[in-house]
């Protein structure tokens, strides 16, 4: 299962629950990948939740129960990474940000605010439900 992933200058880190991968496409490319795996595109799945919430940044995206993505900054910014909200076990607030552990065991640090990654967890969920909805 994928934990989280990051920019990299040859490419896209994956760390997964048994490792981690490099693949060769910038991090955006792989989250569009993404997106076309679960039959949607990025900019139009942005599209859609600004239509139906009203928010244009850090946008969650719920693809399936195990991959529901959550990022840290801009969607184009280099510094972005994307968090795989099914893979985390828990998470506290820092003096610098946040601290995630994975099911796996692996740490990953994180500079946004409790508050901001709280207000994102909430979103996906009312994502999450207004999918499943639609497709039940």
């Amino acid at each position: 299962m994928i934990e989280y992933m990051t920019n990299h200058p040859e490419g896209t880190l994956i760390y997964q629950t048994d490792g981690m991968q490099r693949i060769k496409t910038c991090l955006l490319r792989t989250v569009n990948q993404l997106c076309l795996e679960h039959l949607l595109t990025y900019e139009g799945y942005r599209e859609a939740i600004h239509y139906m919430f009203g928010v244009s940044h850090r946008i969650p995206i719920y693809l399936c129960e195990d991959m529901q993505l959550l990022p840290t900054g801009r969607y184009r910014s280099y510094e972005t990474i994307y968090i795989n909200v099914a893979a985390i076990k828990t998470y506290q607030a820092t003096k610098n940000g946040m601290t995630i552990t994975f099911i796996s065991g692996r740490l990953c640090d994180i500079k946004i605010s409790l508050y901001t990654f709280e207000k994102q967890l909430h979103l996906l969920e009312k994502i999450r439900d207004t999918k499943v909805k639609h497709f039940h």
